[in-house]
């Protein structure tokens, strides 16, 4: 589907815990259309306790993929479940999106390169 660079994009991922386990995370990462992987995210990241020990259940959990920092292209999606980058238990890639410069100036199109991040620059006259 079609995104522009000022939309959200939220992921929504349930999953099962079968039996207690520790140092697992659930991930998403993006890849471009050159199969170059742009963007890592683990839900350890922002809440480092769930390195620790997971209890059986289902879970829900929302992220919320920062795309406005992203060019303008198609872009893929995977979001898997594993262990310390040691062991896969899940993967699923079936995910794809194009994106769109949202901008009514379109100021970034002319711009090369992956990552657009918004920047503050100081400009100070000095003559």
């Amino acid at each position: 589907s079609d995104l522009f660079t000022n939309e959200k994009l939220k992921v929504y991922i349930k999953y099962i815990v079968r039996e207690p386990i520790s140092g697992a995370n659930i991930s998403v990462n993006i890849h471009n259309h050159e199969s170059i992987h742009v963007l890592s995210m683990e839900d350890t990241d922002s809440n480092k306790q769930l390195l620790g020990k997971r209890e059986p259940g289902v879970y829900e959990t929302i992220v919320e993929v920062p795309i406005d920092i992203l060019n303008k292209g198609t872009y893929y999606l995977r979001i898997g479940s594993g262990a310390g980058g040691m062991e896969i238990f899940d993967r699923i890639s079936d995910f794809s999106f194009t994106l769109e410069e949202a901008t009514e100036y379109q100021e970034k199109r002319h711009r090369a390169g992956i990552i657009l991040p918004t920047t503050k620059w100081q400009l100070t006259k000095i003559e």
